[in-house]
């Protein structure tokens, strides 16, 4: 995702001097990129429930914070950029969340958003194995459901811009990508470690344990040919 939502910022035009809020920063990839946009004269504050990889420097600030119920930090009007990604998955698209992003941004700034969506698996091309496919399509579509644990999603790219659309925002542009994964490539080894992460998730909404260890042997197989993961993103202007 960290790369459609860079596209999405030179679409913005963000510049050498601005002030952004980088919301679910992570593992601090997209920050440090942010961090090189505004340079020196610039300031990245990164907001995240877990900042054990996020490092302060002159020019990012490190919040630790739960959007779900922490205020984000900075005064009203105060960010030429707000970016935010997977915030469905801590439930926080609600609308005093899109708010304070709105009330935070300068008149003129942007909000970019990236989210999961929901759409089912295809495989392409599947390793030569018994019920191959079908059982990657069944594992893979759980561990997308797992992730994305809201309704909202499967609608994502029409009530995003109505929300806004009420909040008086407006250019407001959605982008849907998906791109193919190789079995034991980077996309394939990012759902792996995904459903390892949700293993115990996976087995209390009924996924068998035989299944889900066979299904990690399958993605790493590189005849498999399959669909990524759908995601969504969304830039919108406030007004002058």
């Amino acid at each position: 995702m960290t790369t459609l939502l860079i596209r999405e910022l030179h679409a913005v035009g963000i510049q050498h001097g601005q002030q952004v809020l980088d919301i679910g920063a992570g593992t601090g990839t997209l920050t440090d990129h942010l961090a090189r946009f505004v340079g020196p004269h610039g300031r990245v504050v990164a907001v995240s429930t877990d900042t054990d990889q996020l490092r302060p420097t002159s020019i990012i600030d490190v919040y630790r914070r739960d959007i779900r119920t922490d205020p984000l930090p900075g005064d009203p009007g105060t960010y030429d950029v707000v970016i935010a990604r997977c915030l469905d998955q801590q439930h926080a698209h609600r609308p005093d969340t899109i708010e304070q992003m709105i009330t935070l941004l300068k008149p003129g700034g942007w909000l970019v958003l990236g989210e999961l969506t929901y759409a089912p698996a295809v495989v392409y091309r599947e390793p030569e194995a018994e019920n191959a496919s079908a059982l990657i399509n069944v594992v893979a579509d759980a561990v997308l459901a797992a992730l994305i644990n809201n309704d909202q999603l499967m609608n994502w790219g029409t009530w995003a811009p109505a929300t806004l659309l009420r909040y008086g925002m407006e250019h407001i542009c959605v982008f849907d990508h998906a791109e193919t994964w190789t079995g034991g490539g980077p996309g394939t080894t990012f759902l792996a470690d995904h459903a390892r992460r949700l293993h115990d998730v996976l087995l209390q909404a009924g996924l068998p344990a035989d299944d889900l260890h066979r299904f990690l042997d399958l993605i790493t197989d590189s005849a498999l040919v399959m669909r990524s993961f759908p995601t969504g993103t969304l830039h919108a202007r406030k007004p002058r």
